[in-house]
């Protein structure tokens, strides 16, 4: 300890002046240890001492500062505090844990630490610049670059007026009217993208945004922080979009000055020193980095926690793992602490806490406390994970402190890749859980159909992943089907019974029909005809309420009188029972050519679904208006999204994070049978053809005159093109072995090849009568057409050949699938009308076992077996 020195008495002017050094620190003067100094009215290194009791020392420029007050020797001061400084140390910096550390780490800065937040002061006055200016502001950065710790440690600190913080969560629109009214208030809005990546409600979501931008133009300010790569996601709704034109703040890596203020100011304001060595080196790994901050402000708190005295060192820095391992160090060490049981369970915790989109960045995502259960075990795990800072505990919710971790923890992205698919299924039956919970367990939440055969597949290999809720969920649906199969049994037994007694009395009609006069056995039959009618019709009632009853009324129908009516409801019922809800509206649809995969416009974006497996595979946004024409190629591979303004886009679908190719000028685009070869059209412009085999450089065929539609032959060798003119209903053929020489031109049979199957070719005037008519074009050079299709005259949306060529499936823009026979080509007969579907049908194909798939607007997909005798011993069964 120094020798005891005659104590500095500074003089009023001094005082002042120390004062105003304080304001400037940020330090209050009314704290403990200051107020002590002030008493005492002298300091000594004694003073350094006694005052600093309880392990508070006064920092260094405070030190320095009342010393000029006084007019001491400033040099011989700052040795002594040092010294003293030295003393006071802790031995092991990393068993004192009760002291708080100057840096937050992964966590954001809230809005209790303004007094630690630096380096941000031109982006603050920018902010309340544009806030003076704009009733909405939104502050843009990717995660990590500070957008939460500007708005909570250096905006709101820095109002005058009442004002508001909150995130949307998965209820945005809950969240907001939960808030105080008022005029002349500001909102803040922090972690704006949660409205788009937690919320499930389009309808909330975009009530929500009109709320928002409405109390906007009514006086309130609005301040929003949004991750950057959701910026596209904003111009969805045209009121935000509208308001934010002018009124954006981008949030880019911190310069070298602002990185040192971040870096040296919090630890002097805590009484340490940060070595130069040290601060060049932060300075020189963090510049110009994207998402650095977190991990900066992490590996300083570990540093801090290994410093020498109060010194802050290179070596002290070095032993963290740095800015780049020392987040991995800290999580690593932490699960390296756990048991093998509670390892397990901070794997399952991991994977609750992140949404994972199939074709969307993985997110981290606030859980409430009640998914996650309540055990011992979990609550052990989740106290850890709070002390090593990795995830944030608020009363009644959990999320990862930072993204950071997604990024920088290998084995964390080791469990997330280990089952996507999985985590999807896993994902959408906690929400399907919670909204039962919510509920009060109705039985109308719970899963049907293919959703729980999905989600019990699932659990059979992931049983520790549940939670109460969510066994009790599949439990009670398990239970729910068990029992509807049990009625069903009753219910078949009963039908069986009724058919019987139904037959019985066709018999005895038939008999008494026998032994009657002419005008009773007509009679008779009408009855019969009438009371089938009436149960066809009741049983189209049940189509969508009770496929179970529309097949049971159906088939008594057609037993009391085989009309067609009967017999196209019993398909019918039969498809509805097996129909896949993808609960969403669709604005466009296209199936592969095996069915396997379907692609479909929303109002947000384009969904790729594995049809049998109920799994969907991508989510591709954009610019969605007007909606796009999608298409497979025949092999599935390939996926095409024309966008507004003339461009195709070409998707893999194995991997659709972004277009493999982009093509301008182009409406539409067709690939041939071999997926080798693209044809793009556009109105009033040539149609080109492509060779895409290498679609990193795509190479131009051949260049045709300008086309209506362009449509493949089944061999790949032939194209069918229809001119673009009013007076004239031509198609052209192409052979594409020559570089595509013109073969022929067909005139007067129309101008768009709707399919083409084994030498047969569905081709309608799409300018003229619009009537699908079927030709013979076995021989190119001399089509005929063949019998007339019994269709009513209308619009044509889709025909598609079954593999034979022995069947037409026709769709008009309607609900109803017609089938067409063509057994015999030249008199083609109408085999059913098929109705079921709520809205337009979008798409169709045969599937290889002979059933058909449609795909509508209403969001489903039906199977239908065409193979009435098939259908019908099922349905005795």
């Amino acid at each position: 300890m120094p020798r005891r020195e005659r104590p500095l008495e500074p003089t009023e002017d001094g005082l002042a002046r120390f004062a105003a050094e304080l304001r400037a620190l940020r330090v209050q003067a009314g704290t403990p240890t200051y107020r002590e100094l002030a008493r005492r009215a002298h300091y000594s290194s004694t003073t350094l001492s006694d005052a600093a009791g309880g392990r508070r020392l006064p920092t260094l420029p405070v030190t320095v500062g009342y010393v000029r007050a006084c007019g001491g020797d400033v040099e011989a001061w700052e040795r002594r505090w040092h010294e003293t400084a030295a003393e006071l140390a802790p031995e092991d910096p990393e068993t004192a844990p009760g002291e708080q550390s100057p840096y937050v780490g992964l966590a954001a800065f809230q809005t209790g630490d303004a007094d630690r937040f630096f380096g941000r002061d031109r982006l603050v006055d920018d902010l309340l610049d544009r806030l003076s200016r704009r009733p909405l502001v939104a502050v843009f950065g990717s995660s990590g670059a500070g957008k939460s710790s500007l708005l909570r440690a250096g905006l709101i600190p820095r109002l005058t007026g009442e004002h508001v913080l909150f995130t949307p969560g998965a209820h945005p629109l809950r969240e907001y009217t939960a808030q105080p009214a008022g005029r002349d208030r500001v909102v803040v809005v922090d972690q704006f993208e949660e409205c788009f990546t937690l919320c499930t409600d389009p309808a909330e979501r975009a009530e929500f945004l009109s709320e928002l931008v409405g109390s906007a133009v009514d006086g309130t300010r609005v301040v929003l922080g949004i991750r950057a790569d959701f910026y596209e996601h904003c111009a969805f709704h045209e009121g935000l979009a509208d308001a934010l034109t002018d009124a954006q703040i981008l949030i880019g890596p911190m310069r070298p000055d602002e990185l040192r203020e971040a870096i040296v100011r919090p630890a002097a304001a805590a009484g340490c020193t940060v070595d130069t060595a040290l601060v060049t080196r932060l300075v020189a790994e963090a510049t110009s980095q994207p998402a650095v901050l977190p991990l900066l402000s992490h590996a300083l708190r570990e540093t801090w926690r290994r410093r020498s005295g109060i010194r802050l060192t290179l070596e002290g820095y070095e032993r963290t793992g740095g800015i780049e391992h020392a987040l991995a160090r800290t999580a690593e060490a932490t699960y390296e602490s756990l048991t093998p049981a509670q390892r397990e369970t901070l794997r399952h915790l991991c994977r609750r806490l992140v949404a994972s989109e199939i074709g969307s960045p993985v997110v981290k995502r606030r859980v409430v406390r009640d998914e996650l259960g309540d055990e011992p075990a979990v609550r052990e795990v989740l106290d850890r994970l709070a002390a090593a800072r990795l995830v944030s505990l608020d009363r009644d919710s959990v999320e990862l402190t930072h993204e950071a971790l997604l990024r920088h923890w290998p084995r964390l992205q080791d469990w997330l890749a280990e089952d996507r698919e999985g985590l999807q299924v896993h994902r959408r039956l906690a929400r399907a859980a919670g909204e039962w919970e919510t509920f009060d367990r109705d039985p109308g939440a719970l899963y049907r159909g293919a959703r729980l055969d999905a989600a019990l597949t699932w659990r059979a290999g992931n049983e520790t992943s549940l939670n109460g809720v969510e066994r009790a969920f599949l439990a009670a649906a398990t239970a729910l089907r068990d029992g509807e199969r049990n009625a069903e049994r009753h219910r078949a037994n009963r039908r069986r019974l009724l058919t019987t007694i139904v037959a019985i009395l066709v018999v005895l009609i038939a008999a008494i029909t026998a032994y009657g006069v002419s005008a009773r056995h007509q009679a008779a039959e009408q009855a019969a005809l009438a009371t089938s009618q009436r149960m066809v019709s009741q049983g189209r009632g049940f189509l969508v309420t009770d496929s179970a009853e529309a097949a049971r009324l159906a088939l008594a129908a057609y037993r009391i009188a085989p009309t067609d009516e009967a017999r196209d409801l019993v398909l019918s019922a039969a498809a509805a029972g097996d129909r896949i809800d993808f609960s969403t509206t669709i604005r466009d649809a296209t199936l592969s050519r095996d069915g396997r995969l379907l692609a479909f416009t929303t109002a947000a974006a384009v969904q790729v679904w594995d049809v049998p497996h109920y799994r969907r595979l991508a989510t591709i946004p954009g610019d969605l208006d007007p909606p796009p024409a999608i298409g497979f190629s025949p092999d599935g591979r390939w996926l095409t999204v024309s966008r507004p303004r003339n461009v195709v886009e070409l998707f893999d679908v194995a991997n659709p994070a972004a277009p493999v190719a982009t093509f301008p000028d182009a409406e539409s685009a067709r690939i041939d049978p071999t997926g080798r070869v693209l044809a793009l059209r556009a109105d009033g412009h040539p149609t080109r053809l492509l060779a895409i085999d290498h679609v990193d450089a795509p190479r131009q065929l051949a260049e045709l005159p300008p086309t209506r539609s362009v449509t493949f032959g089944p061999d790949g060798h032939t194209v069918f093109t229809g001119l673009q003119e009013w007076d004239t209903a031509s198609i052209q053929v192409w052979n594409l072995t020559d570089e595509a020489r013109l073969t022929t031109t067909w005139r007067g049979i129309g101008n768009v090849v709707f399919d083409a199957a084994q030498g047969f070719m569905a081709i309608a005037d799409v300018y003229g009568d619009e009537q699908l008519r079927l030709w013979d074009t076995s021989n190119v050079l001399e089509p005929r057409e063949l019998g007339t299709l019994p269709l009513p005259p209308s619009s044509i949306q889709t025909a598609v050949f079954d593999p034979g060529a022995r069947k037409l499936a026709v769709n008009d823009r309607s609900t109803t699938v017609r089938i067409i026979d063509l057994t015999d080509p030249h008199h083609p007969r109408l085999d059913a009308s098929l109705s079921g579907h709520l809205a337009p049908i979008h798409a169709m194909t045969f599937l290889p076992d002979g059933r058909l798939l449609s795909a509508g607007a209403d969001g489903t997909a039906r199977p239908w077996n065409l193979d009435f005798d098939a259908v019908t011993a099922h349905m005795r069964r």
